[in-house]
């Protein structure tokens, strides 16, 4: 019987800190897979858990900031997508997930 070694053990969390985990990510400048091998995470488990819990502390929802048009006719930024036209609400709730 071979004894399993620490770095094959999964590791349970909380969901209070996935949510922690979740909101650290929001936060950071960093790709998925810079994040979770920061954080000694599985990428998948990280996208696991984004799709389960939402992001952060928002339960799901994206925040998105709708502007005022002015230079280039902005509509909306979503994260670092920007729209310069109206579109619909359906539209906006993919590009959050």
């Amino acid at each position: 019987m071979n004894p399993t070694s620490d770095a094959k053990r999964r590791k349970r969390r909380s969901k209070k800190e996935i949510h922690r985990i979740l909101q650290e990510y929001e936060g950071c400048n960093q790709s998925i897979e810079d994040y979770c091998k920061k954080q000694n995470i599985p990428s998948n488990t990280f996208y696991n858990w984004r799709k389960k819990y939402g992001t952060g502390a928002l339960g799901g929802f994206t925040k998105v900031l709708v502007t005022v048009p002015s230079q280039g006719n902005l509509f909306a930024e979503v994260g670092k997508i920007r729209l310069y036209q109206p579109v619909s609400a359906a539209y906006l709730k993919e590009l959050g997930s």
